[in-house]
């Protein structure tokens, strides 16, 4: 009997582990070969909003370039009570108040696109350009598009320039950028295949 258990706690640790195991050896592969598929190239159309997504001053930097040159009128700020993104902010920036919409719940990518999706009903925008870090673009692109498929509502995104530039070779932090990002999508492709109630 204990021998069954035995080998019964070893499949078990193996049939955890070996996928886990492969996971990692793809994401180190991907850090090495994949850093420039993380960056998606800029496609931003005018559009009714920019949507800026919380982590650093680069994305509202970027956004309020865009609200300059006309690019939209309006600007959703995602998670608004970060740094980066806080309404007073985005004021000094340039932003006029009564075109700001403050988004103060989410906590993940998922819930940017979630949150900000129902901010785009409420408000009756039909389109938006999505801003943030050129290294987190692709992961942003894929949530993004996921949560708002089925919806009469059109994206373009408009990755912001940051620390992540692959022309003068890869620093230690952007390796480790780019291992934890692919990492991330790894673990978003549940919902990105099969969506979330």
């Amino acid at each position: 009997m204990a021998d069954h258990t035995k080998i019964a706690k070893k499949f078990l640790r193996g049939f955890f582990l070996i996928p886990l195991f492969i996971l990692i050896i793809v994401a180190v592969v991907l850090t090495i070969f994949g850093p420039k598929w993380l960056v998606i190239e800029e496609n931003a159309e005018p559009s009714d909003a920019v949507i800026v997504l919380s982590g650093n001053e680069d994305r509202l930097k970027h956004a309020a370039k865009l609200y300059e040159e006309g690019k939209a009128e309006t600007i959703i700020l995602s998670n608004s009570t970060e740094s980066g993104t806080k309404p007073e902010e985005a004021m000094k920036a340039g932003i006029e108040e009564e075109d700001i919409i403050s988004e103060e719940q989410a906590t993940s990518t998922y819930e940017n696109a979630g949150y900000t999706k129902d901010l785009m009903k409420e408000h009756e925008l039909k389109s938006a350009i999505v801003v943030t870090s050129n290294y987190h673009s692709l992961r942003s692109k894929l949530v993004f598009e996921r949560v708002y498929s089925g919806e009469d509502l059109t994206l373009t995104f408009s990755p912001a320039p940051s620390y992540y530039d692959l022309e003068d070779g890869m620093s230690k932090q952007e390796t480790q950028t780019t291992f934890s990002e692919w990492i991330k999508i790894f673990g978003y492709l549940p919902i990105l295949i099969f969506g979330s109630s």
